[in-house]
């Protein structure tokens, strides 16, 4: 319903020639560092207030890319590949991350970190650059040039196929949403002051229904035993586990927030855990957390067409990917997924295919970072002449 909703809306567009601007949070950028107040700005401020009260139901009915997500797991269930979810904590920071560089840091660049550098008579540094002053709100709402803030659709196309398919079969259903999306970097701690949670009722026999049916990798079982609510941030308010128990013990309702609800009794206090139990080490998070910000940052803008949240896709399933090779060295076993990349011992044919293809891409991908660097070389060379002499000068 929700692309059908945004169908309608780009022809709209074509027909009349002029519309509301994308409603679309990431549009909030232009209002922070523009000033252009447009309509996807004041969706994200209300989604946002919204999300206190009836929590993170944003992502679970009104996300066209959790729209993709759901689809895809739905597809990949067809041919019989159930994807295991990634469980990792030190990506859980990714969103927020994501979230304070888009929405925050202007601001912060801007109001703060400039003033303090100007007064301490101190240049910014050069990869910080200069921002320009806030030129106040202007009426954006409507536009002419609906795409203009939208890549083309060789661009549009491979996003929708890395951030939906390929995420979710890396790293799980939504596996873009828990690990990649900025929005839910807000919209995760908001809803742990939510007063809307799912909560569970004396008729549940803890029989598991619910956890088997929730694609946003939340123990809903563990958790509303433990709590008698879902305390995981995760939960979209989707309702799929209220559909699906047997005894109608599941409901939604306004209860305490989730950072003020203790476990039932000191037992469960004791073995309670609001996430489950991580897939790596300590010293294994910092390596593929190192790897997915390395990633995306050599992603982003490449070949001056790839967006940020594309890169992100790119950056976090890049790193699961190089931990699977890391583990094809170090493991006895290893699989990603329905594919047995290794067997007590034996590397299978799939995990040498798995590794060479990603030292194939990062050799090409090395290759076009020093082709792109010798033309802007030969570039250089050819506006800045200088003579021979000059280059042994001391000034």
């Amino acid at each position: 319903f929700v692309h059908l909703i945004i169908i309608a809306h780009i022809i709209q567009w074509l027909i009349h020639g002029m519309t509301i601007t994308p409603v679309e949070p990431s549009e909030s950028m232009y209002t922070l560092e523009g000033g252009h107040l447009n309509a996807g700005f004041i969706f994200f401020i209300l989604a946002l207030i919204s999300t206190f009260i009836f929590g993170r139901y944003f992502c679970g009915w009104a996300c066209h890319v959790v729209a993709l997500q759901d689809g895809s797991t739905w597809l990949l269930g067809k041919i019989g590949i159930r994807p295991k979810p990634f469980r990792s904590r030190l990506m859980l920071f990714g969103p927020l991350l994501l979230a304070l560089y888009m929405f925050v840091w202007p601001t912060f660049r801007r109001e703060a970190l400039f003033p303090l550098f100007e007064s301490m008579e101190v240049g910014l540094p050069t990869w910080i650059g200069v921002p320009q002053p806030f030129p106040g709100f202007t009426n954006k709402l409507m536009t002419q040039d609906f795409w203009a803030t939208f890549p083309p659709w060789f661009i549009a196309i491979p996003f929708f196929i890395i951030c939906g398919f390929f995420c979710v079969y890396l790293l799980g259903s939504k596996g873009f949403c828990t690990y990649g999306c900025p929005y839910g970097g807000f919209f995760a701690p908001v809803d742990k002051l939510s007063i809307g949670r799912i909560v569970v009722s004396d008729a549940c026999e803890g029989c598991g229904h619910c956890t088997a049916a929730c694609t946003s990798n939340v123990r809903v079982h563990q958790e509303v035993r433990d709590f008698g609510m879902v305390m995981d941030p995760g939960c979209m308010k989707c309702m799929d586990c209220v559909n699906v128990c047997p005894n109608e013990a599941l409901s939604f309702s306004f209860a305490k927030p989730a950072l003020f609800t203790k476990p039932r009794n000191e037992i469960v206090a004791k073995t309670a855990k609001v996430r489950p139990e991580y897939d790596l080490t300590l010293f294994q998070e910092l390596v593929i957390f190192t790897l997915a910000i390395t990633l995306t940052l050599c992603f982003r803008g490449m070949a001056y067409s790839i967006p940020l949240l594309m890169a992100v896709g790119m950056g976090i399933s890049g790193a699961y990917l190089g931990f699977k090779v890391w583990e094809m060295v170090t493991a006895p076993n290893s699989r990603m997924q329905n594919l047995q990349l290794k067997l007590k011992g034996r590397i299978k044919p799939l995990g040498l295919a798995l590794g060479r293809g990603l030292a194939l891409g990062f050799g090409c991908w090395l290759g076009r970072i020093s082709i792109g660097l010798g033309r802007r070389l030969v570039a250089f060379g050819a506006v800045v002449r200088l003579p021979e002499s000059a280059a042994f000068e001391d000034d």
